[in-house]
């Protein structure tokens, strides 16, 4: 069938002309089909590939362009570490502390047995060792850290004045808070011998650097210690001193721990504790059958925990415990199996806001104890009231409160 090209009709092969409009159909027919296959021709040369070849042609032009991307971004990366790497080497460079120069001092013989060391180091630690492996009375090494552009000429120097009634050893290093752009930052790590037949006075005020006392001798007398350290630890340790004093205890540190423990053999001597730090942990050991001289211990910490243990203290009169902390936990370890003979209160109050309380003590039958505890949304086990704590005549009495914490006590 052949259709007229004007008005469409369907006309039989042999037709020459259009029954309804009379137009000439073979001629109209010749040239639609030309004119249609001219078309289709133009079309397929406009688009010479099927539609995979032209996906496959994208992805391989796309695929190019993100491999080319990642190159330049790996190597912009690489350029950025190693421009870093240099920047990071220069800064620690100069943050870097280097031995300059060493100090040393000593004193063979003394007018007087008793020693005032007034320290103030701004960076660096301080080392004091109690010992009997000496005939020198005071020994004095320093290691002076520092950086490039500082001669020996500007280092702080001990001052040693030996009085006819007392021995004075001083040290100033002057401010040396750390700063990238101080070039003459100092540090000095200080170590002290003393003779144990020196009686130490010790005030000692640090920046940065940790405070350590080692009494390694027989017998060891401290009338005052007085260590304050904001960043450092503080550790004072008595283990193998079969006697030591140790009078007007105050330590304090600010971010830094705060360690104290004493011998359980021999006797020791104790009198008006007070430590605190705001963010360390305290731990107490007060060894055994110590003998405490005053009527106050404190202990506190801020965000810390704190740790102690007490066993067969000797009091003298009258004691209140203060143990605080805020955040942190109490931990406490009190054996009393022996009375002591004159009537005795030792209370302990024990605050703690998030963190628990566990006291776990061993009393002398005669002794009485009372515990009271108190708790927000934490829970209280606590053992009952002694039957003798009104008539005892030494009294343990124990006040707990903790805020969301829990709270523990076992006899």
């Amino acid at each position: 069938m052949k259709y007229c090209t004007k008005c469409g009709t369907k006309t039989p092969e042999d037709a020459v002309f259009c029954y309804v409009c009379g137009t000439k159909i073979d001629d109209l027919s010749v040239d639609l089909q030309k004119s249609t296959k001219d078309k289709v021709s133009d079309h397929r040369h406009y688009y010479p590939h099927s539609s995979q070849q032209i996906d496959d042609k994208y992805y391989k032009d796309y695929t190019h362009k993100e491999h080319v991307f990642l190159k330049i971004l790996a190597i912009v990366f690489i350029i950025g570490m190693i421009t870093a790497s240099i920047s990071l080497f220069a800064v620690f460079s100069s943050f870097r502390m280097d031995v300059i120069g060493t100090q040393n001092y000593y004193l063979e013989e003394a007018n007087s047995n008793e020693v005032f060391l007034n320290i103030y180091n701004g960076i660096g630690d301080i080392d004091i060792i109690f010992t009997d492996d000496t005939d020198i009375m005071v020994e004095i090494n320093v290691i002076v850290l520092g950086r490039k552009n500082v001669d020996e000429s500007e280092f702080a120097e001990f001052k040693i004045n030996d009085y006819e009634k007392n021995l004075t050893i001083e040290f100033d290093s002057g401010e040396q808070i750390f700063s990238f752009f101080n070039k003459k930052i100092l540090e000095y790590d200080i170590s002290i011998t003393l003779n144990s037949k020196l009686v130490l006075y010790a005030d000692v005020q640090m920046e940065t650097g940790d405070f350590y006392l080692d009494i390694n001798c027989q017998t060891a007398n401290i009338n005052n210690l007085n260590i304050v350290t904001k960043t450092g630890d503080v550790s004072i340790y008595a283990y193998s001193t079969e006697n030591v004093t140790i009078n007007n205890v105050y330590l304090v540190s600010t971010t830094g721990q705060i360690q104290f423990s004493l011998s359980d053999e021999g006797a020791n001597y104790i009198s008006n504790v007070f430590a605190t730090t705001t963010t360390g942990k305290i731990f107490f050991d007060f060894g055994r059958n110590s003998i405490y001289n005053g009527n106050e211990i404190e202990l506190t910490t801020t965000t810390g925990k704190i740790v102690l243990y007490c066993t067969n203290m000797q009091y003298l009169e009258n004691v209140t415990w203060l143990i605080s902390t805020s955040t942190g936990s109490v931990y406490a370890n009190i054996t009393q199996d022996f009375i002591i003979e004159k009537q005795l209160q030792i209370s302990f109050f024990i605050t703690v806001n998030t963190g628990s309380i566990e006291i776990l003590a061993e009393f002398h039958d005669d002794i009485g104890y009372l515990f009271e505890a108190t708790t927000d949304t934490g829970t209280i086990t606590i053992p009952e009231q002694s039957p003798n704590y009104d008539t005892a005549l030494n009294k343990y009495y124990f006040s707990l409160s903790t805020d969301t914490g829990n709270i523990m006590a076992e006899l």
